[in-house]
Formats: structure tokens, sequence, C-alpha cells
């Protein structure tokens, strides 16, 4: 069983998956969208920045739960 693509010409530690964790944790890349979501959430209504905003954080969560349980998911 296959657990993972890796390209040949990449550096091994690049696949590693706290390399990975790592390189997605910073939330700056997307603060115009959470600060849009956390100003429509005092406002009581949604939109498209808390959309995206929503979305990033639980693909981020679920990346994290991936990186520290990874025999979850088999």
């Amino acid at each position: 069983m296959m657990t993972g693509f890796h390209l040949s010409f990449v550096p091994r530690w690049l696949h590693h998956p706290w390399f990975k964790f790592l390189v997605n944790t910073p939330f700056w890349c997307g603060r115009q969208f959470y600060r849009g979501a956390w100003q429509a959430f005092q406002h009581r209504i949604s939109d498209l920045n808390s959309l995206i905003a929503f979305g990033r954080i639980l693909a981020y969560f679920y990346c994290v739960f991936a990186t520290g349980f990874p025999t979850f998911f088999i």
C-alpha cells in the first residue's frame, strides 16, 4: 500500500508531516478574511469572508489532527 506521493527530486525532509504542519501554521496569510469574518460575526451576519475563514480554519484543524494521529484515517 502506498502511504504518500513522493517526488524523487524533492528532498525527503520536505515530505515530513511536521514540516508541512509548520509551513501551513501561519494564519496571517488570510488575515483579511479573518478580519472580515470577525466583523461579520460581531454584526451577526454571514458573508463570503465568513465562509472562507471558516473553511480555512476547519481545513487547518483537520490537518493538525491528521498530522497528530496519522493512523486514525486508515
